[in-house]
């Protein structure tokens, strides 16, 4: 996707801080900060219906649907097979 792949955004980077940190190797995590227009540009390029006001005052199942949606597209496994998974880690 056009906007996926070319966006310049400003990472930001959090600390990782374990519980017990003897030798102060802190790992880092780095992601982008977008706004709300690239968000819904990148949602709408993944085919993803998504609304501004959605986006702003999100709801619970909505958040679930999206995340789902975006599980089967990046890993390529619904819900059955997440769900299937999950329970033979237990």
């Amino acid at each position: 996707p056009q906007l996926l792949s070319s966006l310049s955004t400003n990472d930001t980077c959090i600390r990782s801080l374990p519980a017990m940190d003897i030798t102060n190797n802190h790992q880092t995590f780095c992601f982008p900060l977008l706004k709300n227009a690239e968000i819904l540009q990148c949602m709408s390029e993944l085919e993803i219906d998504l609304t501004e006001a959605e986006l702003r005052e999100p709801n619970r199942n909505r958040v679930r649907t999206i995340f789902l949606v975006l599980v089967e597209l990046g890993l390529n496994m619904t819900e059955k097979d997440f769900t299937a998974q999950s329970k033979t880690v237990t």
